[in-house]
């Protein structure tokens, strides 16, 4: 489980990863994994 959140909660302590990302900043994650879905027509895969 990947949990995307600028603060250590309960569900990030028991993540496999944690991307305690900066206020803000969130638009910069959801564009490159677009881009990598996109990209390796992964939207087709799921």
């Amino acid at each position: 489980m990947i949990v995307v959140e600028p603060r250590r909660s309960d569900t990030a302590a028991i993540a496999d990863l944690h991307l305690p990302l900066a206020p803000g900043s969130d638009i910069a994650l959801y564009n490159g994994l677009r881009h990598v879905v996109l990209g390796e027509e992964l939207e087709r895969k799921m």
